[in-house]
């Protein structure tokens, strides 16, 4: 199963076909579980269009089960650039999430573009990350196994969010790839394999 946190960049229905093929062609037998992020403008009037991409399956503001985990999606992050931008006040935030994700929730796995505040969020110097989505989750009942995110690309790897019934933190990956593209960073960058529900990283190639 592969998670993608969203930022496709797809800015028009010719990027969308494109990003369709790759990942149409990805070797993996499984589902591919999709989100968006900001940067796929095309996407924002129809976001849950199953016909946009065939091959994958989309959560948007929902949970959805795939392959028995029952996953959380959501494209938002805060006021930055592009869509899916939030532009509330903390009060508006925290109700905002309570909504989607109210404390009896039963997730598994928790899927967003954007981080939680504090985590995987700090980018020139600020931390660009939402309080009302940490709050949603710590006050979970039963926590998640895991959280995928994105948005924030020199954040990419392996971080743990406080949670009161998660001695150790919940694993979360900033699975950005942007910094693919730099020399420096490529080794660092790829993909992550886990193995659930342990999360446990595996070493070997993809």
């Amino acid at each position: 199963m592969l998670l993608f946190a969203g930022d496709a960049a797809l800015g028009s229905d010719a990027e969308a076909q494109m990003f369709e093929r790759w990942l149409a062609g990805l070797p993996i037998t499984g589902p591919k579980v999709m989100t968006w992020g900001n940067m796929d403008t095309v996407t924002k009037g129809n976001p849950t269009d199953p016909q946009r991409l065939p091959s994958a399956t989309l959560i948007v503001d929902a949970i959805k089960e795939v392959n028995g985990y029952r996953i959380f999606g959501s494209p938002w992050s805060l006021r930055f650039a592009g869509a899916y931008q939030l532009d509330h006040d903390a009060l508006q935030l925290e109700a905002f999430w309570a909504k989607l994700l109210p404390p009896d929730s039963d997730v598994d796995i928790i899927l967003t573009h954007g981080p939680p505040f504090g985590v995987a969020d700090k980018t020139r110097g600020k931390n660009r990350g939402d309080r009302g989505l940490l709050r949603a989750v710590q006050d979970l009942v039963k926590p998640p196994l895991m959280w995928v995110t994105g948005h924030i690309h020199e954040q990419y790897g392996e971080h743990r969010v406080p949670h009161p019934k998660v001695p150790e933190g919940i694993p979360l990956v900033n699975a950005a790839a942007f910094y693919a593209q730099y020399p420096e960073h490529k080794a660092k960058v790829q993909p992550k394999r886990y193995q659930l529900p342990e999360v446990k990283l595996l070493k070997d190639e993809l």
